[in-house]
């Protein structure tokens, strides 16, 4: 008898990834479409892939009055993350490595995408500022508190107050996103 070897080429290259780096990979490209700098993009592989330090990263846009006329924010909840990783069905998901990691988490991936890059258009953005709220640290613990901002690059003490919003913002929506419960994707405009 004589073995013969069929492959069948499906045009899938489908990998299966742990749950931290799909948080990490939805993040990451949902940020870099939504104009993070290259700074911002390496402080998330920081924060969230190599040590889970940042618990919401939130994108400014500023018009040419500097004024904020829009936020994206990703907000992490990093303990429904270890109850979700902890479950067989949860731990891992199977990607596609020829489409966007977002969009296979979530039906609403690509039109976030559509949605932002317009409004970006339409409140004339000409500057994105990324801000970062990390994980609590025990009360008094100035020390872990520097080690963090020292590993992610952030300066301490920066004043959330010291920004200027144009307007009440008066479009804003949430969005758990898809299989990743412990990721919730807020946009706020003018």
């Amino acid at each position: 008898m004589i073995e013969v070897k069929t492959e069948i080429d499906t045009g899938l290259d489908v990998v299966v990834k742990p749950r931290l780096n799909i948080l990490y990979m939805v993040i990451y490209e949902l940020a870099e479409q939504f104009g993070a700098n290259s700074s911002c993009l390496e402080t998330i592989k920081k924060g969230i892939l190599e040590k889970q330090y940042i618990k919401k990263l939130t994108l400014r846009y500023y018009n040419r009055s500097n004024e904020i006329v829009g936020e994206i924010y990703f907000d992490i909840d990093w303990e429904k993350y270890e109850i979700n990783a902890a479950d067989d069905k949860g731990a891992e998901f199977k990607i596609n490595c020829k489409k966007t990691t977002y969009s296979q988490i979530s039906e609403m991936g690509e039109e976030i995408v559509k949605y932002v890059n317009k409004m970006r258009c339409d409140l004339d953005v000409v500057k994105i500022e990324p801000w970062y709220n990390t994980i609590k640290c025990k009360p008094g613990d100035i020390v872990q508190e520097k080690d963090i901002d020292e590993y992610l690059g952030l300066s301490s003490g920066e004043e959330e107050a010291s920004y200027n919003i144009s307007s009440e913002f008066q479009h804003n929506f949430e969005v758990v996103f898809g299989m990743l419960d412990e990721l919730i994707i807020g946009i706020k405009r003018k």
